[in-house]
């Protein structure tokens, strides 16, 4: 074993004068001819420790371990001697001349060692001016305890990526298998490079469903990669998704298609609500509003609770008992991506615009149901406490919203009623709207609407040509020269 004791350190010399009286050519068993003086004590390299007076943590054995331990080559900070006399070797001097992997590619000053400090300055591997806000470059026998030693651990160019490992953009460089990540051996830390790709190849390849992990990543379809869905997209990609944060990152209007131009990039992508949910398949010139409501939904199904009933209100689905419900009576209308925030918001109207009812989505992506709306029987008359889901399982009819007829006024049945009204059915008084059981194909305008729509017919198969409501009481028509008022 090498130490300080004169006996030993005649022996070393002894050794040290054959070994280094030689070349340092790899011999016939593999190692170096360089551990006669230096190193050997964790590999064949000859890089200490051990130093050449034997010690195994002195100023000269300094950090070697840890440099070749992430790939850092004898190169990048000395020149290697071929033989022991080589000029500028064996000298009594330790020339640190840094080689070009430890020059930074982006600064015009050059990387030099200060012997007097034991310290680098301008070197790429621990100040790197791309990515500023590392502490002082540690002295050659310190040790680096984490990403801030060299560069800030989110380099201000990165802007606000704090949700996203390392990893996540520096696949080759580093990973992240506990809080903090974890520099790859061999990998492509520290290499002049800025190594950086967010996304596997995959990653804009389509499903079953036509849908990206792209789309789905964006639309907060996979919340445990992109937990913050389109946000962590103008973490990279700009608050406009346009300007990217650091140069080399695209401009999404690079990718999406412009939809009136078929292979052109543009910015129509970004108001056209089809890109994300609704019929892909419409044409331009034909688009309108009712083209976006799902199926497909933004996860391309077409069977979700997403999915839902959008159809049946929109056009009345195999039954219709109305025109058809406009899609702000449900949400406000978007005009641009705002909204994707991974939340429905639901705001319920009446026909006037009003606010009327609730919505109250389901858990776990299970179907929501609504309670109070206008539309499904909160009127006076109506059913109240009708709370439809939305994927609108059963079949609805007319009782499902309101009696039939309704218990109010003097409709058939109700306390105030007639005798001779028990004998008349719907379209004795709402001739335009209904017959009996059902909404007439002309009358589906004037149901649901917010309105009382009255005619009055004295068979129930021709509109009478005399009578009339005003509002609170009829005249002519079956009561003769009588005006009963409706609500006695």
């Amino acid at each position: 074993m090498r130490n300080q004791s004169s006996v030993l350190a005649a022996i070393a010399l002894a050794a040290l004068a054959t070994a280094c009286a030689s070349s340092r050519d790899v011999d016939a068993v593999g190692g170096s001819s360089c551990t006669g003086c230096h190193g050997g004590k964790n590999d064949t390299s000859g890089a200490p420790p051990f130093d050449v007076q034997g010690a195994t943590s002195s100023v000269a054995v300094g950090a070697h371990a840890r440099h070749l331990a992430v790939g850092v080559t004898c190169e990048t900070c000395h020149r290697v001697p071929a033989s022991v006399g080589a000029p500028g070797h064996a000298d009594g001097t330790v020339d640190v001349v840094f080689g070009p992997a430890a020059q930074d590619p982006f600064s015009a000053s050059t990387a030099a060692y200060v012997s007097a400090t034991h310290t680098c300055s301008s070197v790429y591997c621990h100040a790197p001016t791309w990515a500023p806000g590392g502490t002082t470059p540690p002295p050659w026998d310190g040790a680096i305890t984490g990403c801030g030693d060299c560069h800030a651990a989110v380099p201000a160019s990165h802007g606000a990526i704090g949700s996203f490992a390392c990893s996540t953009c520096h696949q080759t460089t580093v990973a992240d298998p506990g809080v903090l990540p974890t520099i790859i051996p061999g990998g492509a830390h520290a290499n002049g490079a800025k190594d950086a790709s967010a996304h596997d190849p995959g990653f804009t390849q389509s499903n079953a469903n036509g849908v990206t992990p792209h789309g789905l990543a964006a639309l907060y379809r996979n919340l445990g990669a992109f937990p913050n869905g389109l946000a962590d997209c103008r973490a990279c990609h700009g608050a406009t998704l346009d300007a990217g944060i650091i140069s080399g990152i695209p401009s999404c209007d690079n990718c999406h298609q412009d939809f009136s131009q078929p292979g052109t990039a543009g910015t129509d992508w970004r108001t056209d609500c089809t890109f994300c949910h609704g019929d892909l398949n419409r044409t331009d010139a034909s688009y309108q509003l009712t083209d976006a409501a799902p199926p497909r939904d933004a996860a391309g199904s077409q069977t979700s609770a997403r999915v839902g009933v959008h159809q049946s209100h929109l056009f009345g689905g195999a039954t219709p008992i109305s025109a058809g419900v406009a899609c702000d009576k449900c949400h406000a209308v978007q005009t641009d991506l705002g909204h994707v925030d991974g939340t429905a918001a639901v705001a319920l109207k009446d026909p006037a615009g009003s606010a009327s009812g609730a919505f109250t989505p389901g858990a776990g992506g299970a179907a929501g149901t609504c309670a109070t709306t206008y539309c499904h029987g909160s009127f006076t008359g109506g059913a109240a406490a009708n709370t439809p889901s939305w994927t609108g399982a059963g079949t609805q009819t007319c009782s499902t919203c309101h009696g039939a007829p309704p218990n109010t006024g003097r409709h058939p049945g109700a306390d105030n009623a007639p005798g001779g009204h028990g004998s008349l059915n719907c379209q004795h008084c709402h001739f335009d709207v209904a017959t009996t059981g059902a909404i007439k194909p002309g009358g589906r305008a004037l149901h649901v609407n917010g309105a009382k729509d009255v005619k009055l017919s004295t068979n129930g198969t021709i509109a009478s040509g005399n009578g009339a409501w005003n509002g609170t009481s009829c005249t002519g028509s079956c009561h003769g020269s009588g005006t009963p008022t409706w609500n006695p």
